[in-house]
């Protein structure tokens, strides 16, 4: 399909609505959008990685930069062309009506997406809460938790840096310990880690930070058996996760988080579920939900109800109003399709065949000629001493994020190299543990743009 094609042609479905009687101050959070491409990617068969008739489909949904290839979509991911048109459209319904909209109508629009995306998540409404991202949903656990001094909280050493800086205000404020989990970057087994956690736990253990899919290395924990594990040995301490990158990447769902022992869930849906900028979610387990304070005080709503955490004063609702859209997107490709999909990704730019070969072979492709034919191209970046490869080396403990480095080469400069010399986006990673390039295909990434990234370090490499 055309690009200029599809922008029309999305044009018109979604702005057709605006033309219709009802007019747009008729159209709600859940509307669903009569797209011809969503049918169209709905209806196909074959999902499978290496499809890229119907993967360059899902790619049209998304917009492109012009003159550089973009594998930095660890930030942020961008949204589909029909989610911008529709949150211009709820923009202008809000703007239009003001108060009458914000006093009478915003409650029951944010309701309804609520119960949908709890829906979508596994949990029950009274659990969720809508934040403005990550960081502020994991600071309402950390701050809000009733700390007395002496009380330990156990974190990992590739937690993301907010929330590091969460921890140590509440270290100096509460008089509180601090205890690191050092994780391994290639763990043998489930087991090698789940016993990292296991073996720093004390006595004055009152909480512990578990990242799901970390940040500077794409490294996926096994969430399930983790939490699980500690649950089962320690049911007081309350388990918080930070699943900004995980939540609509993995197939993990915040409800098989609560059953498996999750007290507190955290995630950014500008993240995987490709919704706009602005909004994050916060799970907590009903149970606790009194005990912990908000960050913004907040006296008219009850100490039990999870809206005591939305206190934020005016925000931007159209941006929470086309949430049920970009699940109707993603569950259109499906779950493990997509996850799939980035995996294969990954591991084309890394060019490391026997991964390629694994996933080929799981998806009953390995014989296919013009696979053969890729994969036989590609550079195996993994067989050069200079490259390093900083993340777990199991295609099934990772998504789209991996990150490298090479000898001699600092992450800036090589992110400066790659992005004006090859015009390609990265970014560095400059951690006390992960020093690094990271590298994040998303679902608008094409197979040529991951070619282009071994080609460009395969020169970089032999040079």
């Amino acid at each position: 399909m055309e690009r200029k094609q599809f922008i029309s042609l999305s044009s018109l479905g979604i702005m057709g609505l605006l033309s219709k009687k009802s007019s747009v101050s008729a159209v709600s959070a859940n509307s669903e959008l009569a797209s011809p491409y969503l049918g169209r990617i709905k209806s196909f068969q074959n999902k499978r990685p290496n499809n890229e008739e119907f993967w360059s489909q899902v790619a049209d949904l998304y917009p492109r930069p012009e003159g550089i290839t973009n594998l930095e979509h660890g930030y942020f991911s961008h949204s589909s062309i029909e989610t911008m048109l529709l949150q211009h459209q709820f923009s202008e319904r809000i703007n239009r009506d003001t108060s009458l909209f914000m006093r009478r109508e915003q409650e029951n629009e944010i309701e309804k997406v609520r119960k949908i995306y709890a829906d979508y998540q596994k949990v029950e409404t009274d659990e969720l809460a809508f934040t403005r991202n990550t960081t502020e949903s994991l600071n309402i656990a950390i701050m809000g938790f009733p700390w007395q001094a002496g009380d330990e909280l156990l974190y990992g050493d590739q937690d993301y840096g907010s929330m590091n800086e969460a921890i140590l205000q509440v270290k100096e404020r509460f008089s509180i310990s601090l205890n690191r989990v050092e994780v391994s970057c290639n763990p043998s087994n489930d087991e090698e880690l789940i016993r990292c956690y296991l073996k720093n736990i004390t006595p004055k253990t009152k909480m512990i930070l578990i990242t799901h899919l970390i940040n500077y290395t794409g490294h996926l924990l096994p969430i399930i058996p983790l939490l699980t594990a500690i649950k089962t040995q320690h049911p007081n301490i309350i388990l918080v996760v930070d699943s900004a990158h995980s939540l609509s990447h993995t197939t993990t769902s915040i409800g098989e988080m609560r059953t498996a022992g999750a007290d507190v869930v955290g995630s950014s849906l500008h993240k995987w579920l490709c919704n706009p900028l602005g909004v994050g979610v916060l799970f907590m387990n009903r149970k606790h939900i009194e005990k912990f304070w908000p960050l913004t005080g907040d006296t008219g709503t009850s100490k039990t109800s999870i809206k005591k955490f939305e206190h934020q004063g005016t925000r931007p609702v159209q941006s929470i109003m086309t949430i049920p859209n970009c699940i109707n997107e993603l569950e259109s490709i499906g779950a493990e399709a997509r996850l799939n999909r980035l995996r294969y990704l990954k591991w084309i730019w890394i060019g490391n065949k026997k991964a390629l070969l694994n996933i080929a072979k799981t998806h009953g492709f390995d014989k296919d000629e013009e696979f053969i034919r890729m994969s036989g191209s590609l550079t195996d970046l993994t067989k050069n001493e200079k490259f390093s490869l900083l993340c777990p080396d199991d295609p099934e403990r990772g998504g789209a994020i991996s990150t490298f480095s090479i000898k001699f080469i600092s992450p800036s400069v090589l992110a400066s190299k790659l992005k004006d010399q090859y015009s390609i986006f990265t970014v560095a990673i400059e951690h006390p543990v992960i020093k690094g390039i990271r590298v994040t295909p998303h679902l608008s990434t094409r197979l040529q743009d991951v070619i282009k990234m071994n080609t460009a370090l395969t020169d970089i490499l032999g040079n």
